[in-house]
């Protein structure tokens, strides 16, 4: 859409315009080429981005899972120390 208005500018300025009309086009080709490696540029780095964000939650989710398995295991050793203090009185 913003690429059509772009055109639609510059046909209006080549219409009224006493400028070479080959120029303008060359102009229009320019802006346009240069937007489309504006949008590449920030896809890249919406990817890059996402990738990142990805690795880190994957390490975030690990550390969790060991951390709780670490809390699990204390738990079942204190019920067992508990038990055999139970037992032994």
């Amino acid at each position: 859409m913003v690429l059509g208005l772009v055109i639609f500018a510059y046909a209006g300025y080549i219409i009224f315009s006493e400028s070479d009309p080959v120029e303008l086009i060359d102009e229009l080709e320019d802006a346009a080429t240069e937007m489309v490696e504006k949008s590449n540029k920030n896809i890249q780095l919406e990817a890059a981005a996402k990738g990142k964000t990805e690795r880190i939650m994957e390490k975030f989710e690990r550390e969790e899972k060991d951390i709780m398995s670490k809390f699990e295991k204390q738990e079942k050793e204190m019920i067992e120390k508990f038990n055999k203090k139970k037992k032994g009185n």
